[in-house]
């Protein structure tokens, strides 16, 4: 299993990651070279990406970095881990290197969230050393 960042987008990034969004959200925009480049191409942000032996991409991870007022921060967001690869522990291969690369940035903190139903992911953001926040975190659709 290889743990790493995308440099380029092609279309075997896209066809992986319309593969991957359904599986997280049913609520996720068609994913788009635009979109990908966007991320791809950020300075600050990555996508992480798990290849396996086969050359596939089984996993994702969007760690978004920003500057604010009260210094760098991070969110991890779309964490997904295909069907098929699932309880191989590639979640947590994902979340060490956005973790690793976080502390490479220099940020303060990193943050993310995760709905309550799904448990084995809460769990693993736990172990690897998140806490539970007491806030409301809001939405607005635009």
């Amino acid at each position: 299993m290889i743990i790493t960042t995308a440099q380029t987008v092609d279309q075997k990034l896209i066809e992986a990651m319309q593969c991957l969004i359904p599986q997280l959200t049913e609520l996720g925009e068609p994913i788009s070279f635009d979109s990908l480049s966007s991320l791809v191409n950020d300075q600050e942000s990555e996508l992480i990406l798990a290849i396996n032996e086969e050359n596939k991409i089984v996993g994702s991870l969007a760690l978004v970095v920003f500057t604010i007022p009260t210094g760098k921060k991070a969110f991890i967001e779309d964490v997904i881990v295909d069907h098929s690869a699932r309880g191989l522990g590639i979640g947590e291969k994902l979340i060490q290197k956005a973790i690793d690369l976080s502390k490479e940035k220099q940020v303060r903190r990193i943050e993310l969230s995760s709905r309550p139903i799904r448990i084995p992911a809460n769990k693993l953001y736990q172990k690897m050393g998140f806490k539970v926040r007491d806030t409301n975190f809001y939405r607005l659709e635009l």
